[in-house]
């Protein structure tokens, strides 16, 4: 079977992650007008044997800042 991220709008998602996803929002939330980070991974977007990556996203936000003009040093 093809390795496959089952969570999403058209995937599936056990109640242990929408817990941890309930979680982490109520955190974020919690602090009111304070800043919040939550990175994931971070680089570059790269090509790999398995869908199990953070790859299609990173490389969605680096075409969409670029689009807008908001590239870094960090992201070139």
């Amino acid at each position: 079977m093809k390795q496959a991220n089952l969570i999403g709008p058209a995937g599936l998602i056990s109640m242990e992650d929408g817990e941890a996803v309930e979680i982490v929002q109520d955190a974020v939330v919690r602090d009111g007008k304070m800043t919040s980070i939550l990175a994931m991974g971070g680089g570059h977007s790269c090509n790999t044997e398995h869908m199990i990556t953070e790859g299609p996203i990173i490389g969605f936000w680096e075409n969409y800042c670029r689009y807008l003009g908001l590239t870094s040093e960090r992201a070139e």
